[in-house]
């Protein structure tokens, strides 16, 4: 009875356990997914030595880069959006991101893949996009006094 047992245990444990895989190692940088309405699946990296958004393919093979304006002695970059579309109606990316420069200077920026800047935000901690199915979408960029919408 309890070889029955085992036996049952045990092969049902190697049926339910699932194993995870390890895809590709990404070097200098966070890596995030996004779908790109045009494009598809991307993965990006937002690199702080090159001061560059860089994009590979679902295969993990290079796509192509976005190089980020920043302000001098900038200590980082972060990215809260991207998109093909949805914030211009051109085919081209755009990339909402903040940065943080020496002293205590924050700011928020869209620009598009050429470069373009589209929007600033002086003063700002954190510029993000709002979209809700169902709902117009919205920029809100977050300052220390104010949010505007």
């Amino acid at each position: 009875m309890q070889q029955k047992l085992l036996f049952f245990v045990l092969f049902f444990s190697t049926i339910v356990s699932g194993q995870i895989t390890y895809e590709q190692p990404y070097y200098n940088g966070i890596v995030n997914r996004v779908i790109l309405e045009n494009s598809g699946e991307k993965y990006y990296l937002v690199n702080n030595y090159t001061h560059q958004l860089d994009f590979y393919n679902t295969n993990h093979t290079f796509w192509k880069s976005i190089v980020l304006p920043i302000p001098e002695n900038n200590y980082s970059i972060s990215v809260s959006y991207v998109s093909e579309n949805k914030l211009n109606s051109d085919n081209l990316i755009e990339v909402i991101y903040g940065t943080y420069s020496a002293p205590n200077i924050r700011q928020s920026k869209i620009i598009n893949e050429e470069g373009t800047v589209l929007l600033t935000f002086d003063n700002s901690s954190s510029t993000s996009m709002n979209d809700q199915q169902g709902l117009t979408s919205k920029i809100i960029s977050k300052s220390t006094t104010e949010c505007n919408v």
